[in-house]
């Protein structure tokens, strides 16, 4: 934003060039004619944001609009762009208020860049510089052609997708659908909505668990607590959905790489979770009788205590249950998500 007030001689001179006889005593003409004595000029990155000025100025209701000249659309024939607003301004005076006028000038960085050459060196070249207006002249001759090119830069710039070619464009469509269509048979193959709820059978999507999913449902634990109840912390809802998001994916990925040992013990994050569960369902009993719950698991593993697993061996996996053996397992549970031939041997069971 750059402000400006009109010398007297180019007060002078715009009055002669506006046919006003003798501006000294015809002041009343000067300041009814020439309305850009005061002027304002507002230079934005893109010529979309013209519009949007303008109108914000519009919205002023301390201020009056006398005129509008649009150059963006229909240029002048010097090539010269930009949108000139013409606004009464309040002033107040020591017993008065005078609307005075002042001219402000909207252009976009393009136009204020042809403004500045067309005013410096085709106006007010040098005199011992004349071929300089013929060498400005033969480029702006050229220069006008620039806007239609600029303003398509600018709308490949706001939406990159229009510079591909339409093969690129077909590809990335398949790809997009391919992907789309493969993650949403995974969702569905996964039963990924099952993991939001607290059903323990949701872990018997991987069949993996099939095992710890039956030793749990013969143990003390099955009437009482579900996999959320153990397995997750407690501490906010944000931390237990972000630990089953953390823990889920890296068990899918172990899982889909066959790389799970034969008997899965949690890691140390989850033997963290377990005991400080452990700790929180039965608190009366490990903090006022036998004191283990004033031991945390990191405490356990440097040798000042022992887990609570150490001494309830059985609960509620035992320590007997591995992917090739466990106590009264059937695999594939009935009702799962499994292949067509095992829901033609669940139909028969």
């Amino acid at each position: 934003i750059q402000s400006r007030l009109k010398t007297f001689d180019s007060i002078m001179e715009k009055s002669v060039r506006y046919g006003i006889e003798d501006p000294l005593n015809n002041l009343d003409t000067v300041r009814r004619e020439i309305l850009d004595i005061a002027g304002i000029r507002v230079v934005c990155n893109y010529e979309e944001d013209l519009t949007t000025m303008a109108g914000l100025l519009h919205a002023q209701e301390d201020i009056e609009i006398i005129r509008v000249k649009d150059y963006t659309d229909k240029p002048k024939e010097s090539g010269y762009r930009s949108m000139h607003v013409v606004v009464a301004v309040p002033v107040y005076l020591v017993n008065k208020k005078k609307m005075v006028p002042v001219e402000i000038q909207f252009r976009s960085v393009m136009m204020d860049a042809w403004a500045s050459l067309e005013q410096e060196v085709l106006r007010r070249h040098h005199p011992f510089i004349p071929a300089a207006p013929l060498c400005v002249t033969s480029f702006c001759d050229s220069f006008p052609s620039a806007w239609p090119r600029a303003k398509r830069s600018r709308k490949r710039l706001k939406n990159p997708f229009q510079q591909l070619s339409d093969k690129c464009k077909l590809f990335l469509f398949i790809a997009c659908g391919a992907i789309a269509g493969l993650g949403g048979y995974i969702a569905y193959a996964s039963n990924v909505v099952s993991y939001l709820t607290n059903d323990p059978s949701a872990c018997t999507n991987c069949h993996v668990m099939a095992s710890y999913y039956a030793t749990w449902s013969h143990s003390s634990h099955h009437m009482r607590a579900t996999c959320n109840d153990c397995h997750v912390p407690h501490s906010s809802v944000a931390a237990k959905y972000f630990f089953k998001a953390v823990d889920g994916l890296y068990h899918a990925s172990v899982f889909t790489a066959h790389a799970e040992p034969q008997a899965m013990r949690p890691r140390t994050a989850s033997a963290t979770v377990i005991m400080n569960n452990c700790i929180r369902c039965h608190t009366q009993l490990n903090t006022e009788f036998v004191k283990t719950g004033m031991v945390s698991y990191a405490e356990t593993q440097q040798g000042q205590g022992k887990p609570c697993w150490s001494c309830h061996s059985q609960v509620p996996h035992t320590k007997v249950s591995s992917l090739s053996s466990a106590p009264d397992a059937v695999v594939p549970l009935p009702g799962s998500k499994t292949s067509g031939l095992a829901r033609w041997l669940e139909r028969l069971h």
